[in-house]
């Protein structure tokens, strides 16, 4: 288990030096698409979650935004050997849905991550690009924290963030 967070902070490490986020927001999730030298990030600043997608060192192709509050993010249940997260930008009638899975299981550190974004046209996947896994950095559970913040819960029974949250 030392050995995967070692290579998952060595990951973080490597792809936070070529981060886009502005100053005041927080990286989420970043990686260099497998094969390419395109990287998709995501960035989160508070009230604001922004999507990218380009040629590392340049100006995004692609830079989408969304408010926290109306952000299309599904949290990890919580249960099994595999942490699922996933998070989708909407743009005219595209969809890009960025994941990114982690087995806590594996031995093996570098077949433990997994990552990347699906692009879908009419709710039909028409690509996806996988991360190069030792690129991958991902924090997307802070975006738990942000959607709790705008009085968002999310329902495991209906898969749903909701404002009728347990008063508990």
């Amino acid at each position: 288990m030392k050995t995967c967070v070692t290579a998952i902070l060595l990951a973080l490490t490597a792809t936070q030096a070529q981060a886009r986020c502005a100053p005041s927001e927080t990286e989420v999730f970043s990686c260099k698409i497998a094969g390419s030298s395109k990287r998709v990030e995501i960035c989160e600043g508070g009230q604001v979650a922004r999507y990218s997608f380009g040629k590392a060192g340049q100006s995004p192709e692609l830079d989408l935004s969304a408010p926290i509050a109306a952000l299309d993010y599904v949290p990890w249940n919580g249960i099994g050997r595999t942490i699922y997260e996933q998070v989708t930008f909407q743009n005219k009638g595209y969809g890009y849905t960025v994941y990114f899975l982690f087995d806590r299981l594996s031995e093996v550190p570098t077949q433990a991550v997994f990552g990347g974004v699906s692009v879908e046209q009419n709710a039909q996947e028409i690509a996806n690009l996988e991360c190069n896994p030792v690129t991958i950095s991902s924090g997307m559970e802070v975006l738990v924290e942000r959607k709790r913040a705008v009085g968002l819960c999310w329902d495991y029974k209906s898969f749903v963030w909701t404002p009728n949250c347990p008063t508990n």
